[in-house]
């Protein structure tokens, strides 16, 4: 039997008596235990994998291990600064009530687009996302913001080896960025930079005129979603449009949504492609299959994995 927080607390048997019982503080350590039990590793936030060491005292979990005596994790957590927070030894984001990682590994990198920055996503959109793709952690990367297409190929480059680091640590996970605007053309140019994207999901991003390293022909699978009304994508960008040549590149797939928000200079439709609603109804449909090129999940979903 698990609580709310996810502790293991009893075990039942065929009959729903209970043969088990177990007592814990807040921060893990057994406070009493039957003196004959059943030998199993869940006990405190057993429901999240933590895989208690009856030998060193310690909970496993994932790519840590972390000690319930001094509440201190004794690794530093594997995606390093890229968890969006100098200290390292941090645990999902110090809210282990609101989020969970269980793999120790997991991210997807936000891009904001111009005249910008990470503020622009807030907390609801950030949640709904990272739901939808089955990612545990996140980071925002911050670029200049700039609506020029040079500057901003500098900015690609510099995206382009961030997520290069990112992966040289975590060579099986894979990396998902969501990006608006022209957020969506520097995560493009980084892709086609050679930066090991697996998922780009553009969210109202213009197609540059510049065509050397803004053509769709990088490795990842882009989703590219567009409202046919965003004014600032299709009339005051300086851009050819919404959407490439499907023929161009067989990983990219234009999705038209309906953002709403309409207005003589389209900025209210602009900014809704970045909305929770817009993402659960329009975008989350359409890309929700992508957690599971996490093999965890795949395997969730098969019931081989808890």
């Amino acid at each position: 039997m698990i609580d709310g927080p996810g502790h293991v607390w009893a075990l039942v048997n065929s009959g729903g008596a209970i043969t088990e019982a177990w007592h814990y503080d807040s921060w893990g350590n057994i406070l009493s235990m039957p003196t004959q039990r059943i030998e199993q590793p869940f006990l405190w936030n057993g429901a999240y994998g933590y895989e208690y060491i009856p030998f060193t005292g310690l909970y496993h979990i994932g790519a840590r291990e972390y000690d319930p005596r001094t509440a201190r994790w004794l690794q530093r957590d594997p995606i390093d600064v890229a968890g969006g927070h100098p200290n390292v030894y941090l645990y999902s984001f110090n809210s282990p009530l609101i989020w969970k990682d269980p793999s120790g590994l997991q991210i997807v990198i936000f891009v904001h687009g111009s005249f910008s920055n990470p503020s622009t996503f807030d907390k609801s959109f950030i949640s709904t996302v990272k739901q939808t793709l089955g990612a545990e952690g996140h980071v925002m990367f911050q670029w200049s913001g700039t609506s020029n297409y040079e500057q901003m190929l500098t900015d690609a480059r510099r995206f382009c080896a961030f997520v290069q680091w990112v992966k040289s640590r975590h060579m099986f996970e894979p990396i998902y960025v969501v990006a608006h605007s022209n957020g969506g053309n520097v995560a493009t140019a980084a892709s086609n930079l050679g930066a090991p994207i697996d998922l780009i999901i553009r969210l109202g991003s213009p197609l540059p005129v510049m065509a050397e390293y803004w053509a769709p022909i990088g490795r990842a699978k882009v989703y590219n979603f567009y409202d046919p009304d965003d004014l600032v994508i299709t009339r005051w960008a300086v851009a050819r449009g919404a959407c490439p040549d499907p023929a161009a590149n067989i990983f990219w797939e234009n999705i038209q949504v309906d953002a709403g928000g309409r207005s003589k200079f389209g900025i209210p439709t602009h900014n809704n492609m970045h909305s929770k609603e817009v993402w659960e109804t329009q975008v989350a449909p359409e890309v929700g299959w992508v957690k599971y090129l996490d093999w965890r999940e795949w395997l969730r979903a098969v019931g081989w994995w808890k």
